[in-house]
């Protein structure tokens, strides 16, 4: 190939890179998919079809593995969004509908450690409940 063609994949290869790879609606759809993939797992392996629950698993497993490594690239340039807010605005933000937009606030502001806590904690959990042994079989 021609340093011209080689130029220009790299250039696409890494444009794709950046554009999916931690784009916020990525991140946020496999964190909310890795909460939804814990019961598809359980209901196949509690209806004994592990044939249809083994892929689940894998799919779970790089799911929780992806959540850890954006969180740690969210980390390494984290910035707290609220450091220059008004407390007494972030005050009434965080009372409107009930007391909820608090535990918004909070997710944002601690958003790479919430991937990081939830990916590792369920890894772990995948890990020591045995999920492990039925990629063997």
């Amino acid at each position: 190939m021609s340093q011209i063609v080689k130029f220009l994949l790299h250039c696409v290869v890494s444009a794709l890179y950046n554009l999916l790879m931690f784009a916020g609606k990525i991140i946020a759809f496999f964190f909310i998919i890795s909460f939804i993939l814990l019961h598809i797992r359980s209901y196949f392996y509690e209806k004994g079809k592990h044939n249809f629950g083994r892929p689940v698993l894998i799919f779970e497993i790089i799911t929780y593995s992806y959540l850890i490594i954006c969180g740690l690239y969210l980390l390494s340039g984290w910035a707290d969004p609220f450091a220059n807010a008004d407390p007494a605005q972030l005050g009434r933000a965080s009372a409107k509908s009930g007391g909820k937009g608090g535990i918004v606030i909070l997710m944002i502001k601690y958003w790479p450690y919430i991937l990081i806590g939830w990916g590792s904690y369920a890894l772990f959990q995948t890990w020591k409940g045995g999920w492990f042994e039925y990629l063997k079989k």
